[in-house]
C-alpha cells in the first residue's frame, strides 16, 4: 500500500486466475492481508501454478472499509 493503514484496518488482496480473460476466476491460494499500521506483506511459502494464455486477477477487499492509499504488486515466475 502506498500509505501505512490505521489500527484495526484489514485490506486484503487475493490473486484468481482463469483460462481465458472474459472466463470464470477462480482462487490460487494466493493471499495476504495488510492489518493495523502495516504498509506491506509478503507471501514467500505460497505459489500457484499458471499455464501459458491464463489471465491472472489482482482481487483487493477493504474488509474494515477504511485502507488508505493505493494497492500495488510484484509478481515472481520461475518456469519449472
Amino acid at each position: 500500500m502506498s500509505a501505512a493503514q490505521g489500527s484495526g484496518d484489514t485490506c486484503k488482496i487475493a490473486i484468481t486466475k482463469s483460462s481465458t480473460p472474459i472466463g470464470t476466476y477462480t482462487a490460487t491460494g494466493l493471499n495476504v492481508s495488510i492489518v493495523n499500521v502495516d504498509q506491506t506483506e509478503t507471501n514467500p511459502t505460497d505459489s500457484a501454478s499458471v499455464n501459458a494464455g491464463d489471465s491472472l486477477q489482482v482481487w483487493f477487499d477493504e474488509a474494515s472499509g477504511t485502507c488508505s492509499g493505493f494497492v500495488g504488486w510484484t509478481f515472481v515466475f520461475t518456469k519449472n
